[in-house]
Order: C-alpha cells, then structure tokens, then sequence
C-alpha cells in the first residue's frame, strides 16, 4: 500500500509522523503516543490523507473504487479537488476520515 511504501522508502521523522497520522485516520485509534485521535492527527496526516482519498476516487489501481465516484466519472464528471475534513460528523470521520471529493463536468 502506499502508506507502507511511504514507511519504508522515507526514513526520517516527518515521513514517519504523516504515515501514523494517516493510520491512524484510516484505523479510528490513535497515534502511538496519543490518546486520542484529535484535530492534530488530522492536521498531520492531511496531505497523505487527500493523497489517498484522490487515489481511491480517480479509481487508481484495481484495489477499489469509490463506486458513486465511478458513476459520475462515468457520465463524464472529474476529480478536481478532495476537501478535507468536509463532514466532521462522527460517522463519517470513521467512514471516509471525513475527506470528500469534489466532482465536476470539466469539459465544453
């Protein structure tokens, strides 16, 4: 996955912070070291966090889609953006880490 390759080809303290951030966004427990997954997790873990949101929307790899995502890619919509944190709700912060992706016909 492409938060072990980040782990592993990525030796120093950042790249180690923004991997068990993002874990722990993924996972719902908190960071080695915390007891809560709080606003500073989400904060650090952002941008691997949108990486892997915009991966998982645009359909990168055979690993999953988001199949409403596909849909509308399908009708000619695309990814232009994932807004962070976008639904603060409890059950969407456990669901999507509350990232969204913004969809939109890009084309005249």
């Amino acid at each position: 996955s492409i938060l072990q390759e980040i782990k592993e080809s990525e030796n120093n303290d950042e790249a180690i912070a923004l991997y068990e951030a993002a874990k722990a966004i993924a996972t719902g427990k908190p960071r080695p070291g915390h007891k809560v997954l709080g606003a500073g997790t989400f904060r650090d873990g952002r941008p691997l966090w949108e990486k892997l949101a915009r991966e998982y929307a645009e359909g990168a790899g055979d690993n999953g889609t988001a199949r409403e995502s596909e849909l509308y890619r399908q009708s000619g919509m695309e990814v232009v953006g994932i807004e962070h944190l976008a639904d603060t709700s409890e059950h969407y912060l456990r669901t999507a880490g509350g990232a969204m992706a913004s969809l939109f016909f890009v084309h005249i």
